[in-house]
């Protein structure tokens, strides 16, 4: 009798393994853990305890069927709670998010009035400037393009209020080559004095996206500023690829040949008000986020091939067909 519990205590073992199999692993390792059990359990049966087909075995018969199946039910329930445990997480995450977006709008409303009223005068003032000097000259190219900076950041402005609401592409669609390409006349001469190098590879030139204009050229400007900021004093190289790896996607690449981005940092730079600059703002790379998820793309950071960042945007396709209609000149 005492033999007999003794077996009866040292089988329960047997379920150990199996219930962490379950909880460590899932479902299908936990039922392969399972199966093995089953195996030992069997072959201990018919060699030592007189055989599986033995009528006093039939408990231990049963065994056989319920090893795997506590082995998998535990997986399954392991996996469920694990989906859930995320879940939740998921959901803590966006409630901060969401907080911190609303204390994002707030200040925004009470700064941009405060922004576009000096905006507007700067404007008038860069009008009246062109206007004085000769049609074509290089002074007049200067004021146009104060204007047109001038009327970017009222826009830029306008969005940022509408930051810390759900946005969407709507129907407008962007020529990455040319959104770049205006980028870099922008940072042009904050470039050289850093003595840094900008290239295009314009693989997937003349495809669109699905995005207004205005708001690819605000994410590569942040992209371009960002990783010139990293560099500092070069030398240096900033490089942008435009690829279409998918039919319906585009990929825009931005490696720099900066310090890079340490792994345990690489989801909070897109959090807005996280930098690691002594005069950053945190809101450049959060910008970035918010465009782009808004016009159903993705963004991340990873080593880029110089050591450097390696900042990668994808967006979706615009249908085939579209054209960006061209915009009036100015002047």
């Amino acid at each position: 009798m005492a033999s007999h519990g003794l077996h009866s205590a040292l089988e329960g073992l047997y379920y150990i393994p199996l219930l962490l199999a379950g909880y460590w692993w899932g479902r299908w390792p936990a039922g392969t853990c399972g199966v093995l059990v089953t195996g030992v359990y069997g072959l201990h049966t018919q060699f030592q305890l007189g055989g599986i087909l033995d009528p006093a075995n039939r408990g231990r018969l049963l065994a056989l069927i319920i090893f795997p199946a506590v082995a998998f039910t535990t997986g399954l329930l392991a996996d469920r709670l694990r989906r859930e445990t995320q879940a939740l997480l998921d959901a803590e995450r966006q409630v901060r998010r969401a907080e911190m977006l609303a204390a994002l709008g707030e200040l925004s409303a009470g700064l941009a009035h405060e922004i576009r009223n000096p905006l507007a005068s700067i404007r008038g003032a860069a009008d009246v400037l062109a206007a004085s000097f000769a049609p074509g000259s290089r002074d007049e190219e200067f004021a146009r393009l104060l204007v047109s900076e001038v009327q970017r950041l009222d826009r830029v402005v306008c969005d940022f209020l509408q930051f810390a609401r759900p946005g969407r592409a709507g129907d407008e669609f962007a020529d990455p080559g040319a959104c770049i390409q205006a980028t870099f006349s922008l940072l042009r001469s904050p470039a050289a004095k850093a003595n840094v190098k900008f290239t295009f590879d314009g693989a997937a030139d003349g495809r669109l996206v699905r995005c207004p204009p205005e708001a690819l050229r605000q994410v590569m400007l942040n992209l371009c500023l960002n990783a010139l900021q990293a560099i500092g004093q070069g030398p240096g190289t900033v490089s942008v690829q435009a690829e279409a790896p998918h039919p319906e996607r585009m990929r825009l690449v931005v490696d720099d040949t900066g310090p890079g981005v340490p792994p345990e940092q690489r989801e909070a730079i897109f959090r807005p008000f996280h930098t690691t600059k002594d005069h950053g703002t945190g809101l450049g790379l959060s910008v970035v986020a918010k465009i782009v998820s808004g016009c159903g793309g993705t963004v991340h950071v990873t080593d880029g091939p110089e050591g450097g960042a390696r900042f990668i945007v994808e967006l979706p396709l615009a249908p085939p067909g579209i054209q960006v209609p061209v915009p009036e000149v100015v002047g």
